[in-house]
């Protein structure tokens, strides 16, 4: 067994906090993407005012799904995709809320974050991914 000042012990467990929450939250990201594509992309809502950029810079575009850790074991997922032609701005509150549509036909609320935060808390991956980061890092739990 290994001896650790307590300085020592605290700043290893901090970075491995770290690896944990960016892990899960690289996974989070997965399941956000997800649920885009179900809500938005094969939801009822069909567009008929703009034509999609799925994964062309659009809402479900990975690449848009940033995840960062903003202190200590604790990450943020956003969405910055942003509007093209009537508004620049970001769109994830539009399409959360409904509200702010640009064109006469308005979609209703959809919730993509509130479902993957719903699904992210009953799945069980999240303890498997923890497992794996802390197991990589030398330390053995089952």
């Amino acid at each position: 067994m290994a001896n650790y000042k307590l300085s020592e012990f605290l700043q290893k467990y901090q970075g491995l906090q770290n690896k944990v929450s960016l892990a899960c939250g690289e996974y989070a990201k997965e399941v956000l993407a997800e649920t885009i594509e179900e809500e938005i992309y094969k939801g009822d809502f069909q567009p008929n005012h703009y034509i999609r950029r799925y994964n062309n810079g659009g809402y479900g575009d990975r690449r848009n799904i940033r995840v960062r850790l903003v202190k200590d074991g604790i990450v943020y997922v956003e969405n910055i995709t942003r509007g093209i032609g009537d508004t620049n701005d970001r769109i994830d509150n539009i399409i959360e809320s409904g509200e702010g549509y640009t064109w006469n036909r308005q979609p209703p609320p959809r919730p993509v974050f509130a479902i993957t935060k719903a699904k992210l808390r009953r799945d069980p991956n999240l303890i498997r991914i923890a497992k794996e980061v802390i197991n990589k890092e030398g330390f053995k739990i089952k």
